[in-house]
């Protein structure tokens, strides 16, 4: 994940609830890579007050306290999840918001939501250690009577308001009251199963590591449009129908060339510089250059993503953001 968004980012701040030091490991790895990086490391149970629960305020609430103490309110805010990728740069996209007049604080993003396909079965048999963008690219979209993926809010500009703690009914992943863009959001990869061992969910599809208790969401994978057991095989994860969405598709790193739903073109020049890693397709938007002209690229082709550095702000360091998920930590980033 680090490897992957953060030169998207100006920083990053991480709160982890995970069992053990794995996570503050693979942090501390990734700052000797990159020592320029900006990147705040939080734990759970380390925090001076215990969390009134786990709600998706909640959660968030501590990091956007050390965020405003390190780097003052007015930053952007994106808010993001360890099973996340970013397809747009979310930097690009607050400059392309502040560059509108700044009338509005909240952006909704669609969420592209990856789920195992039975075509891609065989192949993670083949290969179940592989990084998660080479092992799944089917995405779904139009859930319900939608023409369009399931989006939510999750960039916004820090004006000082706070998130609630302990609130009785659910506010979202952005502190409450302020407003929205009315603009065709850009997207993000959310791989629903990052890992298709049943052992890690119970019977009714519940990750055995997520947040329970009040305020908790309840996240659990439904591979059609009833709940139904799980068999015990990672088998049942790969699946031709997902909740009550109805459109899939197959991402080969465009998504320009998706049939049937594209991005809003004002969005196309915003999309993160990189190659994505998948088995099919050219992983990319860009085409090679062939001795007969431009050519379609073959699986494989475009240079493997290298990390860069951050560059700090010449106004100062660059902001930070915040999260969490139990079991998987979640970061939220911030942009200048």
């Amino acid at each position: 994940w680090l490897d992957y968004n953060m030169p998207s980012l100006g920083a990053l701040v991480m709160l982890d609830a995970s069992a053990g030091q794995g996570t503050l490991r693979a942090v501390q790895a990734y700052q000797r890579r990159c020592p320029d990086a900006h990147v705040t490391y939080m734990r759970e149970d380390a925090l001076p007050e215990p969390l009134a629960g786990h709600s998706d305020q909640d959660v968030r609430r501590p990091a956007l306290l050390r965020l405003r103490a390190v780097h003052g309110p007015g930053r952007w805010v994106m808010v993001s999840h360890m099973d996340e990728f970013y397809y747009h740069e979310p930097e690009l996209v607050a400059q392309l918001l502040d560059a509108h007049g700044g009338a509005c604080d909240v952006l909704r993003w669609h969420a592209l939501q990856v789920v195992p396909h039975p075509s891609e079965y065989t192949r993670y048999l083949r290969g179940p250690d592989a990084l998660v963008q080479r092992r799944f690219q089917h995405f779904w979209t139009h859930p319900k009577k939608h023409d369009r993926p399931f989006s939510e809010r999750r960039l916004f500009r820090d004006r000082g308001r706070d998130y609630v703690a302990g609130a009785a009914a659910p506010l979202g992943t952005v502190p409450p009251g302020y407003a929205e863009c009315h603009l065709a959001g850009p997207s993000y990869l959310h791989y629903k199963v990052v890992d298709p061992n049943p052992a890690m969910y119970d019977a009714m599809g519940r990750h055995r590591a997520h947040w329970v208790g009040p305020g908790a969401p309840g996240v659990q994978f439904r591979p059609g449009r009833k709940q139904r057991p799980l068999a015990n095989s990672s088998a049942a994860f790969f699946t031709a129908s997902y909740e009550e969405y109805r459109k899939v598709h197959l991402f080969d790193g465009c998504l320009s060339h998706t049939k049937g739903w594209a991005p809003a073109p004002v969005f196309e020049r915003l999309r993160v510089d990189r190659s994505w890693p998948v088995p099919r397709g050219p992983g990319t938007c860009e085409l090679p250059k062939g001795k007969g002209g431009r050519k379609a690229a073959s699986p494989g082709v475009g240079p493997e993503y290298r990390p860069r550095p951050v560059a700090a702000s010449k106004s100062g360091p660059p902001p930070a953001g915040f999260g969490g998920l139990r079991g998987v930590p979640t970061p939220v980033p911030l942009f200048r």
